[in-house]
């Protein structure tokens, strides 16, 4: 006999996670186009992104980066 391995919690929830956020994003994006001129709309997607990696950065408790790895930082995002 042989048991079927129960799926991992933590690959579950990165599934679940990414589900929501590519099945909502074609539709975000849509309405968002059509509601808003085009810098706004760039402007508004970047602000929930920079929301989203500065909540997680919070949530692993890592540190904000400074001297070099700002700069960096800054130079990558650019």
């Amino acid at each position: 006999m042989t048991t079927t391995p129960k799926p991992d919690r933590l690959v579950l929830a990165a599934f679940v996670v990414f589900v929501l956020f590519a099945g909502t994003n074609a539709i975000g994006v849509r309405v968002i186009v059509r509601e808003l001129g085009p810098f706004w709309s760039a402007a508004s997607r970047f602000a929930i992104a920079g929301l989203i990696l500065v909540g997680w950065m919070l949530l692993s408790r890592r540190p904000v980066p400074r001297g070099r790895r700002l700069v960096g930082s800054a130079l990558f995002g650019m």
